[in-house]
């Protein structure tokens, strides 16, 4: 029997962790149930729209509808459902044009829904990441462990380990603490299982298309995230998360950029 792709797999685990969080957000009002399903639908569709207009006008080769559908499912748990419906049309049409006007031969040169965030943000327009984090709460850890990341780690951490880059989980951690030890004096324990940060780290910076192959690479790639997280928190910059998965994409495409220079 053929193992199910690890695609495959990490849509099913969104789609899970997709409706545990609107059952959390909403119970069962069936009104905001179909406000969810708008937003979703909003995203997804007007990145099919922009699709077609690259695929038609610009003669771009059209993207697989499995990444359209991840993206789309990491932009609705990202941004908070009570932003207005037109903001989740903008989100789907910014990132499949931003993906498609930023990139080498062979694919984004950014991980597409955090250059889509990062920019959304800078407008004023954070993300919440109200999809990673909800109840009820399991008292593992001080402060409790909630099921988004029990949903997570089997799922997100198989995913990882079929695609090779559990590399990139390892020394994003290990920089991750060291940095902060160094800067703060302190191991942020529960920072590390907190239901954004396993969805960045399991989800988001392991992204086929724009992360590296080689352990070597996928090591250094990990450890530029894992620096720029502290960094950007002893700056206080926004949207730290975000900022270091785009500096660590940079070098997974550098000998691109560099031939650009």
């Amino acid at each position: 029997m053929k193992a199910i792709l690890p695609i495959r797999i990490l849509i099913i685990f969104l789609i899970l962790l997709a409706v545990s969080a609107i059952f959390a957000w909403s119970g069962l009002d069936s009104v905001a149930w179909l406000k969810h399903i708008r937003n979703f639908a909003a995203i997804l569709l007007s990145g099919y729209a922009i699709s077609l207009l690259f695929t038609q006008k610009l003669q771009r080769a059209p993207s697989r509808t499995e990444h359209r559908i991840i993206t789309s499912l990491i932009l609705f748990l990202l941004f908070d459902p009570i932003f207005p419906w037109w903001a989740f049309l903008a989100l789907g049409a910014s990132t499949e044009a931003l993906q498609r006007l930023i990139r080498t031969p062979s694919g984004p040169i950014f991980n597409p829904a955090a250059l889509t965030a990062f920019v959304f943000g800078i407008a004023g327009y954070y993300p919440a990441w109200w999809g990673m984090s909800f109840p009820p709460s399991i008292p593992i850890v001080p402060g409790g462990m909630s099921v988004a990341l029990l949903l997570m780690v089997p799922f997100a951490g198989y995913v990882a380990y079929r695609y090779r880059k559990l590399p990139i989980v390892f020394s994003l951690i290990a920089v991750f603490i060291l940095t902060n030890l160094i800067i703060f004096g302190t191991i942020p324990l529960l920072f590390l299982v907190e239901g954004a940060f396993v969805f960045f780290l399991l989800v988001m910076v392991i992204e086929p298309k724009t992360s590296p192959v080689t352990v070597k690479d996928q090591s250094i790639y990990g450890a530029i995230a894992g620096l720029g997280i502290p960094l950007g928190m002893y700056l206080g910059a926004e949207g730290t998360l975000l900022l270091s998965l785009l500096l660590a994409n940079l070098y997974t495409a550098r000998n691109f950029l560099l031939r650009r220079i």
